[in-house]
């Protein structure tokens, strides 16, 4: 059985690449900073509280406000942010990659050149909406574009993936 993807790595897909890793891989740090971020805001928040029924606000206040605004937005945009920051450091000619995996192992091809892979390099796998995210490490992920794919469904892929790496694929939403 053969299947095959034709990835156009735009915004959208980085920004399932980073949902995969931070999901995934990078789940338990994910959490501990997200914690940590918390912490911050509501540390931000209760020494900005005026407790003594006047308000008068200041320099400092305003600059700790701003910070902690500042992370909270990185907080909920943190797929979006890393995906524009890996889209400025993309090298040029990656941006559309098409992937065959065979029972051997697979190949990705593009503008660079291709490259084979073999199913044991994956450390995770995960489903985001539209794509396929395979992680390698913390810092290396590929997606692969579920309305592309040839060869077969999204379904029988799942189930090739499974039996070839042995690992169970996240569902991420």
């Amino acid at each position: 059985m053969e299947f095959k993807f034709n990835t156009v790595y735009d915004r959208e897909a980085l920004c399932a690449m980073s949902k995969g890793l931070r999901k995934t891989i990078r789940k338990k740090s994910d959490l501990y900073l997200k914690i940590i971020s918390l912490i911050v805001i509501a540390v931000a928040i209760l020494i900005t509280i005026p407790w003594k029924g006047t308000f008068e606000p200041d320099m400092p206040m305003f600059i700790t406000w701003a910070a902690a605004i500042v992370l909270f937005v990185t907080m909920v945009f943190e797929d979006k942010i890393n995906g524009y920051f890996a889209a400025k450091k993309a090298i040029k000619g990656s941006s559309t990659v098409s992937s065959t995996f065979m029972e051997s192992g697979y190949e990705t091809a593009g503008e660079l050149g291709t490259t084979a892979w073999k199913y044991e390099n994956m450390a995770e796998i995960a489903e985001v909406r539209d794509y396929f995210v395979v992680a390698f490490d913390k810092f290396h992920a590929q997606a692969y574009d579920k309305r592309t794919i040839e060869g077969g469904t999204s379904e029988e892929f799942r189930e090739f993936l499974r039996t070839k790496t042995g690992k169970d694929i996240k569902l991420v939403s």
